[in-house]
């Protein structure tokens, strides 16, 4: 069996995405996607958030680099680490703000 490594991350741009270059030719953008757990405990509304570093490149890094703050994305990846751990992205969906 092979192992599986497949993440699907739901959330808001956290703070402005950040476009460079992984070699001389190819593209990357660094986005932070926030995502959070709204539940109660008893009466008490509570919140956990998350903020996840993710990385794109080619294309899709260009596509995403003109993402605004607060933007809602859908990001399809897997695990990376190096280091840090971050996701790796395959496919990011833009949501309507």
């Amino acid at each position: 069996m092979n192992d599986l490594n497949s993440v699907l991350l739901e959330g808001k741009i956290h703070v402005s995405p950040v476009l460079g270059l992984l070699n001389k030719t190819k593209r990357s953008c660094t986005l932070v996607v926030a995502s959070s757990l709204l539940y109660k405990i008893g009466d008490t509304p509570n919140e956990e958030l998350t903020m996840v570093r993710v990385e794109t490149t080619g294309s899709l890094a260009e596509r995403c680099a003109g993402l605004t703050i607060g933007r809602k994305v859908r990001v399809i990846g897997r695990i990376k680490f190096d280091t840090e751990i971050y996701i790796e992205a395959e496919h990011v969906e833009f949501k309507p703000a």
